[in-house]
């Protein structure tokens, strides 16, 4: 809503309140993702987007929470591993950095549709491994043995 010259917005959630009952039945959503469905963060984001936008529209673009999957796996692995996503994707950067943050592996993938799999000549250890593109990051970790 609008009120003078500033934005206001307000969220609620409809979850009942725990009245101490101990009713089974009443569910309390506290989270930003572990709500119904993931929506109290698309809410919030938009609502974000909204109040830090200047001018008087009354729309923004839609946040979606629809980002690529990544999966590195096996984890963990000896030697081989693979890369897997639910999204294509073009021009993906892999990056293996020790825990010391030191770049041991890297190679570029040009379209990453499916499973790509990269063999790693590494030490045993944890590593993390940075996903990327021009619109996309992941960091996850990898344990070698």
């Amino acid at each position: 809503a609008r009120y003078g010259n500033g934005k206001v917005a307000a969220i609620g959630d409809s979850s009942p309140c725990d009245d101490g009952t101990g009713n089974t039945n009443a569910t309390l959503y506290n989270g930003y993702t572990a709500d119904a469905a993931g929506n109290h963060q698309k809410l919030l984001m938009n609502i974000t987007i909204w109040l830090a936008t200047a001018g008087v529209s009354s729309s923004v673009e839609t946040v979606s929470n629809e980002e690529p999957g990544i999966t590195i796996f096996p984890n963990p692995t000896h030697n081989e591993t693979y890369i897997s996503t639910n999204h294509e994707l073009t021009d993906v950067s892999l990056t293996v950095f020790g825990i010391d943050g030191k770049e041991v592996f890297s190679k570029t993938i040009p379209k990453l549709s499916a499973t790509e799999p990269f063999a790693l000549a590494l030490s045993k250890g944890f590593y993390f491994v940075k996903v990327a593109n021009s619109s996309f990051q992941k960091t996850t970790k990898l344990f070698v043995y």
